[in-house]
Protein backbone atom coordinates (compact mmCIF):
# COMPACT_ATOMS: atom_id res chain seq x y z
CA UNK A 1 0.00 0.00 0.00
CA UNK A 2 1.38 3.35 -1.01
CA UNK A 3 0.46 6.73 0.47
CA UNK A 4 0.12 9.52 -2.05
CA UNK A 5 2.33 12.58 -1.79
CA UNK A 6 -0.77 14.80 -1.51
CA UNK A 7 -1.88 12.93 1.61
CA UNK A 8 1.52 13.50 3.20
CA UNK A 9 1.58 17.19 2.22
CA UNK A 10 -1.93 17.98 3.47
CA UNK A 11 -1.45 15.96 6.66
CA UNK A 12 1.72 17.96 7.33
CA UNK A 13 -0.07 21.24 6.66
CA UNK A 14 -2.88 20.20 9.00
CA UNK A 15 -0.40 19.29 11.74
CA UNK A 16 1.48 22.57 11.37
CA UNK A 17 -1.77 24.56 11.62
CA UNK A 18 -3.09 22.49 14.54
CA UNK A 19 0.10 22.86 16.55
CA UNK A 20 1.50 26.14 15.28
CA UNK A 21 -1.66 28.26 15.43
CA UNK A 22 -2.32 27.81 19.18
CA UNK A 23 1.36 28.34 20.01
CA UNK A 24 1.52 31.38 17.76
CA UNK A 25 -1.65 32.87 19.27
CA UNK A 26 -0.30 32.33 22.78
CA UNK A 27 3.00 34.02 21.89
CA UNK A 28 1.14 36.93 20.29
CA UNK A 29 -1.13 37.39 23.32
CA UNK A 30 1.82 37.03 25.71
CA UNK A 31 3.75 39.79 23.96
CA UNK A 32 0.69 41.99 23.46
CA UNK A 33 -0.86 41.84 26.93
CA UNK A 34 1.57 39.78 29.05
CA UNK A 35 -0.86 36.95 29.83
CA UNK A 36 -0.03 34.31 32.43
CA UNK A 37 1.12 30.88 31.25
CA UNK A 38 -0.39 28.95 34.21
CA UNK A 39 -4.01 28.97 32.93
CA UNK A 40 -2.82 27.87 29.50
CA UNK A 41 -0.87 24.96 30.97
CA UNK A 42 -3.81 24.05 33.23
CA UNK A 43 -6.10 23.96 30.21
CA UNK A 44 -3.71 21.71 28.32
CA UNK A 45 -3.29 19.39 31.32
CA UNK A 46 -7.04 19.31 32.00
CA UNK A 47 -7.79 18.41 28.40
CA UNK A 48 -5.17 15.68 28.28
CA UNK A 49 -6.15 14.12 31.62
CA UNK A 50 -9.93 14.33 31.39
CA UNK A 51 -10.65 14.01 27.69
CA UNK A 52 -7.81 11.96 26.28
CA UNK A 53 -7.25 9.62 29.24
CA UNK A 54 -10.35 9.38 31.42
CA UNK A 55 -13.08 9.81 28.80
CA UNK A 56 -11.33 7.45 26.40
CA UNK A 57 -11.06 4.75 29.06
CA UNK A 58 -14.76 5.10 29.94
CA UNK A 59 -15.62 4.86 26.23
CA UNK A 60 -13.66 1.63 25.88
CA UNK A 61 -15.49 0.09 28.84
CA UNK A 62 -19.01 1.26 27.96
CA UNK A 63 -18.83 0.69 24.22
CA UNK A 64 -17.44 -2.82 24.64
CA UNK A 65 -20.27 -3.86 26.98
CA UNK A 66 -23.25 -2.14 25.39
CA UNK A 67 -24.33 -2.18 21.76
CA UNK A 68 -24.78 1.59 21.51
CA UNK A 69 -23.38 1.78 18.00
CA UNK A 70 -26.31 -0.25 16.76
CA UNK A 71 -28.72 2.37 18.14
CA UNK A 72 -27.65 5.73 16.69
CA UNK A 73 -29.90 7.88 18.87
CA UNK A 74 -28.59 6.34 22.10
CA UNK A 75 -25.02 6.55 20.77
CA UNK A 76 -25.43 10.27 20.10
CA UNK A 77 -26.98 10.93 23.51
CA UNK A 78 -24.19 8.97 25.20
CA UNK A 79 -21.49 10.88 23.30
CA UNK A 80 -23.02 14.27 24.03
CA UNK A 81 -23.37 13.64 27.75
CA UNK A 82 -19.92 12.11 28.16
CA UNK A 83 -18.26 15.00 26.35
CA UNK A 84 -20.17 17.54 28.41
CA UNK A 85 -19.53 15.83 31.72
CA UNK A 86 -15.79 15.36 31.22
CA UNK A 87 -15.05 18.72 29.58
CA UNK A 88 -17.06 20.76 32.06
CA UNK A 89 -15.62 18.85 35.02
CA UNK A 90 -12.12 19.55 33.71
CA UNK A 91 -12.91 23.25 33.35
CA UNK A 92 -14.44 23.41 36.84
CA UNK A 93 -11.43 21.77 38.48
CA UNK A 94 -8.95 23.90 36.52
CA UNK A 95 -10.82 27.09 37.45
CA UNK A 96 -10.83 26.08 41.11
CA UNK A 97 -7.08 25.37 41.05
CA UNK A 98 -6.07 28.51 39.13
CA UNK A 99 -8.33 30.76 41.20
Amino acid sequence: MQVSIFSIIFTSISAIISIGLPIGLFMFCYKKSNINIVPVLMGIAGFIIFVLLLEKSIHSIVLSRFALRERPFMYIIYGVFMAGIFEETARFICFKIVK
